[in-house]
C-alpha cells in the first residue's frame, strides 16, 4: 500500500534514492495547503454572503412566521411553499404566487368558445383551395382580393347556403357562450368566497401570528449565537441519502490512522497531503499488490455509488408521494374550504340583498307617510280656509277694540296674561249704554254666521 515510498523519522523518505518523487510530494504538500487556505477563505466568504442574504431577505419580506397549531387544524403545505397563515387554502391548481403568475405568460383561454364564422369567411374556406390553384402566382392579398371580389357577384341564392350555415355557427356560438360566462362566474364566485374566508382566518390569526414572531425572533437569536460559536448549518437535506464516496475517500479513511501514527506532529493539512502523496504513489505504483488494492478502492466506491444510486431512487419516490399526498391533501382542504366559504359567501350576499330590499321598503314607506302627512296639512289648509267663521261675543269685540290701550296704560313689557286680565276687569266696569255697541257688531256677526251655515247646507243639498 506504500507504492514507492515508506517512512522513516516521521517523514516519507525516497526509497532507491529516488528524489524526483520526493520532490513531487513536497510540491504536492504546498499546492495542497495552499488549495486548503484558499478553499476556507472561500468558505468563509460563502458563509459571510448568505448570511448577508438571509439578513437582507428578511428586511425585505418582514415577519414572516408560523405559530405551532394541531396538525389537524393546520392546512397542509405544497413541499417548497413558504410558511403561510394556518388554516388559509389556495386552489392547487392556481399559480403558487403572485410573482409566478407574472412571470407566466398570459395563456389562451382554452373554455372560451370558439367564435362564429361569417358567410364570407365560410365562403372563403370552401373555394380558397380552387382559387389559390386556378391562380398560383398571385399574392395572399392579391388572392383575397379575388375572393371579395367573387363573394360581392356572387347571387343571394348561391350566398344563402352559406349565410345559414354561419347562422347555425352564430347559434352553436351563442349557447356555448351561455355555458361559460355561467362557468366564469362561478369561478369568480369561488375565488372572492374563498378570499373572504382567508379574511377571516388571517384576522383570527392576528394573534398567533404575534406571540410566533416573539418566538421566531428567540429562535433567530439563538441561531445568530449558534453561528458565532462556528457551528456550521447542515446543508444535506433531511432524510436524503449520505453521499458516495470515492475511491480516494476510502483509501483516506483507511490510511488516515497509520499516516498519523507515523507522523504524530503533523497537522491536518499535513496528514492530507501525506496521505495524498500515498494515493498517488500507490495509483502510479505498477506491483502487484499496489494494483490489487487500486482495483479494491475502485471497487468499493463503485459499489457504494450503486448503493448511494439506489437509495437515491427509493427518497426521491418518497419525496415524490409525501409531495403528491400533500397535494391531494391541500386540494381536499380546499374544497371543503370552498364549500364553507360558498355557503357563508351566499348568506352574506342573501343578507345584503335582504337589507337593500329593507332600506329601499323603508324609503318607499316613509315618502308614503310623507306623502299623507303633507295631503293632510293640506286638506286640513283648505278646509279652515273655506270654514265658515264663527260668530264673536261683545266681549270678543270690546277687547279687539280696546287692547292696544291697554297695552298702551299697562306698557309695553307686560305679560299677556296681565293684559287679559285687565280687559275683563274692564268689561265688567263698562256700563249697559257703553256695551250697546259691542252687543249690536255680536248681534250682527251672529246673523253672518247663520246666513252662512244656512247657503253651505243649501248647497250640499244640492
Amino acid at each position: 500500500m506504500r507504492g514507492n515510498g515508506s517512512r522513516r523519522g516521521g517523514a516519507l523518505q525516497p526509497v532507491d534514492g529516488n528524489a524526483k518523487v520526493a520532490a513531487e510530494v513536497v510540491g504536492l504538500k504546498e499546492e495542497l495547503l495552499t488549495k486548503t487556505t484558499e478553499n476556507k477563505e472561500l468558505a468563509d466568504k460563502a458563509a459571510a454572503l448568505e448570511a448577508q442574504l438571509a439578513d437582507m431577505s428578511t428586511q425585505l419580506s418582514g415577519i414572516s412566521v408560523t405559530p405551532p397549531v394541531p396538525a389537524a387544524a393546520a392546512a397542509p403545505a405544497t413541499a417548497g411553499a413558504v410558511a403561510a397563515v394556518p388554516g388559509v387554502v389556495r386552489n392547487p391548481f392556481a399559480p403558487a404566487s403572485s410573482d409566478e403568475a407574472a412571470t407566466k405568460k398570459a395563456k389562451k383561454d382554452v373554455d372560451h368558445p370558439k367564435r362564429p364564422l361569417s358567410a364570407y369567411l365560410l365562403y372563403c374556406s370552401a373555394v380558397r383551395e380552387s382559387v389559390t390553384t386556378a391562380h398560383p402566382d398571385k399574392k395572399m392579398t392579391e388572392l383575397s382580393a379575388i375572393l371579395g371580389a367573387q363573394w360581392k357577384a356572387l347571387a343571394d341564392a348561391d350566398k344563402a347556403p352559406y349565410e345559414k350555415e354561419a347562422a347555425k355557427d352564430k347559434g352553436r356560438y351563442e349557447k356555448e357562450m351561455v355555458v361559460y360566462k355561467a362557468k366564469k362566474d362561478a369561478e369568480a364566485t369561488e375565488e372572492a368566497a374563498i378570499a373572504k374566508y382567508n379574511e377571516g382566518v388571517k384576522a383570527a390569526a392576528a394573534m398567533s401570528f404575534y406571540e410566533a414572531h416573539l418566538a421566531e425572533e428567540a429562535a433567530k437569536a439563538a441561531a445568530a449565537a449558534e453561528k458565532a460559536a462556528g457551528k456550521k448549518k447542515a446543508r444535506k437535506e433531511e432524510g436524503a441519502p449520505k453521499r458516495a464516496q470515492s475511491a480516494y475517500l476510502i483509501f483516506a479513511a483507511e490510511a488516515r490512522e497509520s499516516v498519523k501514527a507515523a507522523n504524530p506532529n503533523a497537522s491536518a493539512t499535513e496528514l492530507m497531503a501525506l496521505i495524498a502523496a500515498e494515493w498517488k504513489a500507490t495509483s502510479e505504483a505498477t506491483g502487484r499488490k499496489a494494483k490489487a488494492a487500486m482495483a479494491r478502492y475502485t471497487a468499493a466506491a463503485e459499489a457504494d455509488r450503486a448503493r448511494y444510486e439506489k437509495e437515491m431512487e427509493a427518497w426521491k419516490e418518497a419525496k415524490a408521494a409525501e409531495a403528491a399526498a400533500a397535494r391531494a391533501a391541500e386540494a381536499e382542504a380546499y374544497e371543503a374550504a370552498k364549500v364553507k366559504a360558498l355557503a357563508a359567501y351566499k348568506k352574506e350576499s342573501e343578507d345584503a340583498e335582504a337589507a337593500k330590499a329593507w332600506k329601499a321598503a323603508s324609503k318607499q314607506e316613509a315618502a308614503a307617510t310623507k306623502a299623507v302627512r303633507a295631503a293632510e296639512r293640506a286638506e286640513k289648509k283648505e278646509k279652515k280656509a273655506t270654514a265658515i267663521k264663527r260668530p264673536l261675543s261683545a266681549y270678543m269685540f270690546f277687547c279687539a277694540a280696546t287692547r292696544e290701550a291697554v297695552k298702551a296704560d299697562l306698557g309695553a313689557t307686560m305679560a299677556v296674561t296681565d293684559i287679559t286680565v285687565e280687559l275683563g276687569r274692564r268689561w265688567k266696569d263698562v256700563s249697559e249704554a257703553d256695551r250697546a255697541p259691542f252687543v249690536a257688531a255680536a248681534e250682527a256677526d251672529k246673523v253672518r254666521y247663520e246666513t252662512a251655515k244656512a247657503e253651505a247646507a243649501a248647497k250640499e243639498s244640492c
